[in-house]
């Protein structure tokens, strides 16, 4: 499924915080992936329907040990984990690796990403990725 990163209602979806629909995740005990998320998402509130406001491949570090571990007990309704999600997006040329926190690394869309992959799943992880305002 494809979704039109100008179409300003996934965006609302993405934000959203309510429990129907459910997320493409369900986040629902407290493991390391969702420990992980949680902190992040602490310190930089998530908006997806923000949009994406870089030019290129957006970069992440890896997840923490325990946290990739975790995040393996999670499937959407493809059966898809996280982590799989990750690497269809970095073949497509949307997300790159860094082992480190630098000038290019942007902690506020870090953030904003994994809310919309989290509540969208792919589909809404390449809307936000997409999406340039």
């Amino acid at each position: 499924m494809e979704l039109d990163p100008r179409d300003e209602t996934t965006g609302v979806f993405l934000d959203d915080r309510t429990d129907f629909p459910p997320d493409a995740f369900l986040l629902d005990d407290a493991g390391p992936f969702a420990a992980y998320l949680e902190s992040l998402w602490s310190d930089s509130p998530p908006k997806p329907s923000r949009g994406c406001r870089r030019n290129g491949p957006l970069r992440l570090q890896p997840l923490p040990e325990a946290a990739a571990a975790s995040s393996r007990d999670y499937h959407d309704v493809t059966g898809r984990t996280p982590l799989d999600c990750l690497e269809v997006l970095q073949r497509e040329g949307f997300l790159e690796w860094t082992s480190e926190v630098d000038s290019n690394t942007d902690p506020q869309a870090v953030s904003d990403f994994w809310k919309a992959l989290i509540r969208g799943g792919l589909a809404g992880a390449r809307w936000y990725l997409e999406r340039r305002i």
